[in-house]
This record gives structure tokens, sequence and C-alpha cells, in this order.
């Protein structure tokens, strides 16, 4: 996967933030036992395999929020 792959899908790009978020706790909390990440290297490879991993999980709860969202009324909506 590439960023090219990400910028060609509008789902992709929406659970973009979610995977970057995910993909900088899992790096960061590892960080003690595996302080060579301490400079970043490598960080694009990991992000990327992690979202090929958790892609489908959060596609998922992209559609479910947005289908959520479709059936409020517009009073609730302004909320």
């Amino acid at each position: 996967m590439t960023f090219d792959d990400i910028k060609a899908s509008e789902i992709r790009e929406k659970i973009f933030p979610m995977v970057l978020e995910e993909a900088c706790r899992q790096w960061c909390d590892c960080l003690a036992d595996a302080p060579e990440r301490a400079d970043g290297e490598g960080f694009a490879e990991f992000f990327f395999e992690i979202f090929e991993e958790k892609e489908l999980e959060y596609a998922k709860q992209v559609y479910e929020m947005e289908a959520q969202e479709a059936v409020k009324t517009p009073k609730e909506k302004n909320r």
C-alpha cells in the first residue's frame, strides 16, 4: 500500500487520521522495549502495515457512524 492508494479511496482518506493515531500509539508504546525506534526510522513502513491490518475495522466504524448520522432528523443533527 502507498499514500497514492489512500488518496484514491474516499473511505481510506476518512480513516487515515484514525490509523495514523493507532500507528503512533503502537509505535510509542514499544519505545521502552525498542529504543532504536526513537529516531522514527521505519515508521512509514510500520504505518502502512497497521493501515492494512486495521483498514476494515476502521472503515466499518466510519460506515456505522455515517449510517447513524443519516437516520437522525434534521433537529437532532443540529444538537
